[in-house]
């Protein structure tokens, strides 16, 4: 339905109300439609892993952070001031380190200092026969905007002949942890 001259005040705007074509990227680009704060961070060095504990993962150099609310410098942590569910993705090489293999590997997502989601490769029971693995998660987080964070954690179990690191492989470009936040 096309209106002539102004809408009337009373009538939302419906899909059916816009053309084919009529909303254009340059007219979403104005920022009227944003997925931030939004970030994403690697590590400089290899990271050793305490054995059969969580260890954070210090992903302590930025490739981006729009709204300068990931510390990657003390706390390795992401604080966002605008509320809402957050899609979070962590990356990992994990390796055993000299001979080792490893048997099991996780890497967690900690809200506010308490565990809300891990992925696990290999069990207490199982050797995974590797001595370099690739792991990746994925969760939507609700954050409040004020007080709530979230951290990436990593868990490693090896045999006797190894000592888990999280490896730099490409200048730590395997190893990414990251967030954006989802247009609800």
């Amino acid at each position: 339905m096309a209106y002539i001259g102004s809408r009337p005040a009373d009538k939302a705007l419906q899909t059916s109300d816009i053309e084919d074509g009529a909303v254009t990227s340059a007219k979403l680009a104005s920022g009227a439609v944003v997925n931030t704060p939004a970030f994403e961070a690697t590590i400089s060095a290899s990271k050793t892993l305490t054995e059969n504990d969580y260890t954070k993962i210090q992903f302590d150099t930025e490739n981006f952070d729009t709204d300068g609310n990931y510390d990657h410098s003390t706390n390795y942590r992401f604080t966002p001031t605008t509320s809402g569910k957050y899609f979070f993705y962590v990356n990992c090489i994990f390796n055993a380190g000299g001979s080792g293999e490893y048997e099991r590997a996780r890497l967690a997502l900690y809200k506010n200092g308490s565990l809300v989601y891990y992925q696990q490769e290999g069990s207490t029971s199982q050797t995974v026969n590797s001595q370099r693995r690739m792991h990746s998660i994925q969760k939507i987080i609700t954050l409040n905007g004020s007080s709530d964070y979230v951290e990436a954690f990593a868990f490693f179990e090896h045999d006797a002949q190894g000592a888990g690191i999280i490896e730099l492989v490409e200048s730590g470009k395997n190893n990414v942890f990251g967030a954006y936040r989802i247009l609800e």
